[in-house]
């Protein structure tokens, strides 16, 4: 049996979330990306963010943290965070988890996935690590939308992942990500610092 068949994915409680906030999320992403666990779980009480771990038997393999926001009829999702433990890498794991939270199996009608804008990069090492990143969600299904982001300092492109069938052009692009950033940075603050959210076409 193939490790991605092996491989379970269920929606976190409050502890267990903390759990990998604390453990490994900490860890994944710099500082300057990480909200306080008291923000996420404000949101999961209010059912606007879910948490999702998955396992291949016992071991913890990765984790996804999505926000979610309404916009008339439609639902949209924002991947928060994501990753893959270190020592799983490499398996295809990644690729399975976000199939198996795909906007159609979280009804959704689409995912918005920020990712570092590759140019920005410092060196080509880095470069070529961010394309990659880049490769691997458009693998998975999403698509570049267009737009561009920057967010306390860091320029991201956005990408998006519809739901089957759905194709989401760049002006839509633009107000669904608008309108995102606007309910979850709408006090313009992190940790007590004034930042600057300027959203931008490409």
């Amino acid at each position: 049996m193939k490790i991605q068949d092996r491989i379970q994915i269920r929606e976190l409680t409050f502890a267990e979330a903390r759990e990998i906030y604390v453990n490994h999320l900490r860890k994944d992403f710099p500082r300057s990306e990480r909200k306080p666990f008291s923000r996420i779980r404000s949101a999961m009480q209010k059912g606007e963010y879910s948490c999702y771990g998955a396992w291949t038997g016992d071991e913890l393999a990765g984790y996804a943290f999505l926000a979610y926001y309404r916009l008339g009829e439609s639902r949209i999702g924002l991947l928060d965070y994501f990753a893959v433990l270190s020592d799983r890498r490499g398996q295809g794991l990644g690729s399975e988890i976000l199939r198996r939270l795909s906007p159609d199996r979280l009804s959704l009608s689409c995912i918005l996935i920020e990712t570092e804008k590759i140019m920005a990069g410092l060196d080509d090492e880095e470069r070529e690590i961010r394309k990659r990143r880049v490769c691997f969600y458009e693998r998975a299904g999403a698509c570049r939308s267009g737009v561009s982001t920057s967010l306390f300092g860091v320029d991201f492109d956005i990408l998006i992942m519809p739901e089957s069938g759905k194709k989401i052009n760049r002006e839509t692009a633009w107000q669904l990500t608008d309108f995102a950033y606007r309910r979850m940075y709408g006090s313009l603050r992190y940790n007590g610092t004034a930042q600057v959210l300027r959203l931008q076409q490409s």
